[in-house]
C-alpha cells in the first residue's frame, strides 16, 4: 500500500513537471559575490560560540540555540541576495520564490 502511494506522487510529480515545462541550467546559475564572506563571518561566530561552551560560558542547549539563529540568518541573507539575481518570469526565480 505504502509503495504503491509513492509510485503515485512520484508520477504525478513526474507528470506536473512536464505540464509546467520549468527547466534550469547549470549555466544559469549565478553564486552571489558576497556569499563567500558572509559564510566566512557566520563560521567565525559558530567558532565563538564553541568556545564560550569549551569555557563553560554556554549550556549545549544555548550553544545549539545560538548556532542554528546565526546559520538561519546567514541563509535568509543570502536567499535575499539571490532572488534579487533573478528577475520575476525567469524559471529560476520562480523555484527560489516557490
Amino acid at each position: 500500500m505504502t509503495v504503491q502511494v509513492a509510485d503515485d506522487l512520484k508520477d504525478a510529480g513526474f507528470k506536473y513537471a512536464t505540464l509546467s515545462a520549468s527547466t534550469i541550467n547549470v549555466f544559469d546559475l549565478t553564486i552571489p559575490p558576497q556569499k563567500g564572506p558572509i559564510l566566512t563571518a557566520t563560521g567565525e561566530q559558530v567558532n565563538e560560540v564553541h568556545n564560550y561552551r569549551f569555557k563553560g560560558w554556554l549550556s549545549d542547549e544555548e550553544k545549539h540555540r545560538s548556532i542554528v539563529r546565526m546559520r538561519s540568518d546567514a541563509k535568509a541573507e543570502i536567499e535575499k541576495l539571490v532572488k534579487v539575481l533573478y528577475k520575476p518570469g525567469n524559471n529560476l526565480y520562480n523555484f527560489i520564490d516557490s
